[in-house]
């Protein structure tokens, strides 16, 4: 995804698209009509698209007999979901790509933040201006589907901000806090490795040593501090699982 997340609402916006789209709609306009038939059509079924003028709506008359209708609300919020998905794919990649880098994540974040909130303003002063009803009416929608996008990002901003209040350094390398008991923790990973849980599956494939190395290497106390290495030797064996913790039934899991 080499396009800004947001370049085609900022195209939207910049380039006036939206004056007049209603028109265009109405006037069955050569580019929308041809970009409806992505809304109903498939390579075996192709329909005929034709302009209901009474109910103001395009439609679709396929070989079976089948009819479907699109109106222009339908148009509209269908090409401004398309943005939002590619908004929220690419959020998602990048904050993959950045998984280790909090401090890349956290500038990334708070440029997109900026960027959304530049994009609310030039549609408020759009508004304001608006002297058609009709593109007052479109604005209006996608001022709403702009404020989806900035409670979206509010929720990975508030998850990048909680999972970096759990991740701590030690040394040179980040590890996460158990805020937990031990042993809770000894046992998921028991109970993941050896395949004791509801699903009877195996879902780790590590000896006693590895999984020793796997905690100490990336866990602390709900402290910050490391655990020792001879606590987490004595809550790695198979009789101390059964008999420290109080989980009575294996982990629920869901395949």
């Amino acid at each position: 995804m080499d396009k800004h997340p947001l370049h085609n609402y900022f195209r939207f916006v910049q380039n006036k698209e939206y004056l007049g789209l209603h028109r265009r709609f109405n006037a069955v306009d050569e580019f929308i009509a041809n970009t409806l038939l992505d809304y109903s059509s498939n390579d075996l079924d192709e329909p005929n698209i034709i302009w209901n003028e009474k109910e103001q709506v395009y439609s679709f008359l396929f070989k079976d007999g089948s009819e479907s209708k699109i109106s222009f609300e339908t148009y509209l919020v269908g090409k401004l979901k398309s943005w939002d998905n590619y908004f929220e794919n690419y959020l998602r990649e990048k904050l993959f790509q950045l998984y280790n880098e909090d401090l890349k994540k956290s500038k990334f974040l708070k440029i997109i933040r900026i960027e959304l909130d530049n994009l609310s303003r030039s549609f408020e002063l759009d508004i304001q201006n608006a002297t058609n009803k009709e593109d007052n009416k479109v604005l209006e929608t996608i001022r709403l589907h702009i404020s989806g996008l900035k409670n979206h990002l509010l929720k990975y901003i508030s998850v990048n901000e909680e999972t970096k209040s759990n991740v701590v350094l030690v040394g040179n390398n980040e590890k996460i806090k158990w805020l937990g008991n031990i042993n809770a923790l000894t046992t998921l990973l028991l109970d993941l490795n050896d395949g004791k849980n509801n699903l009877r599956k195996q879902f780790l494939d590590l000896t006693k040593q590895e999984l020793e190395h796997f905690i100490l290497n990336n866990f602390v106390d709900k402290d910050g501090r490391e655990f020792s290495k001879s606590t987490i030797s004595t809550y790695l064996q198979p009789d101390k699982r059964i008999e420290d913790t109080s989980k009575k039934q294996p982990i629920t899991l869901r395949d």
